[in-house]
């Protein structure tokens, strides 16, 4: 799986997760070894996956596949994997700074995302999601669905 660059070269990690069999159960059921810094089944680690995601910002998906040499799919299935399907807002104490980043996903065609970001108290970024088109409504949509209570 693709990991985390050093020194501008590549780096892969080759991953042999270890297999269990309970020798107590019924049938005795196997299990897999798993970590925290990878999904399963993904090309890459979760620390990869996230570079991706902030290079996503002020860029396109074709620009960043480019930039890393993965395909484009690689990066529309980092976004899936890292983005979720909604915004876990107890999470949150306050809203400092919030942004909306139109991108296309491909030049000079007209298939906008909005990426929504959040700056942190401790200067971090958090991804907050990423609306599948520029329409207002979607926009509107979104910004409704914040709790009053980080509003003010």
């Amino acid at each position: 799986m693709r990991h985390l660059p050093i020194l501008e070269q590549r780096v892969f990690i080759e991953l042999r997760p270890k297999r269990y069999r309970c020798p107590t159960c019924d049938n005795h059921p196997t299990t897999t070894q798993q970590c925290d810094w990878y999904e399963p089944r993904s090309p890459h680690t979760k620390a990869f996956d996230q570079s991706l995601l902030r290079q996503l910002i002020n860029s396109t998906v074709s620009d960043v596949a480019r930039k890393q040499e993965v395909s484009y799919d690689a990066v529309l299935g980092a976004i899936n994997r890292g983005v979720a399907r909604s915004v876990n807002w107890s999470e949150f104490t306050a809203l400092k700074v919030i942004g909306m980043d139109k991108i296309a996903l491909r030049k000079g065609h007209r298939d906008f995302v909005v990426i929504v970001t959040l700056r942190r108290g401790d200067g971090d970024i958090a991804l907050l999601g990423v609306l599948p088109n520029r329409k207002k409504e979607t926009e509107v949509a979104f910004l409704r669905s914040i709790p009053l209570k980080l509003l003010q």
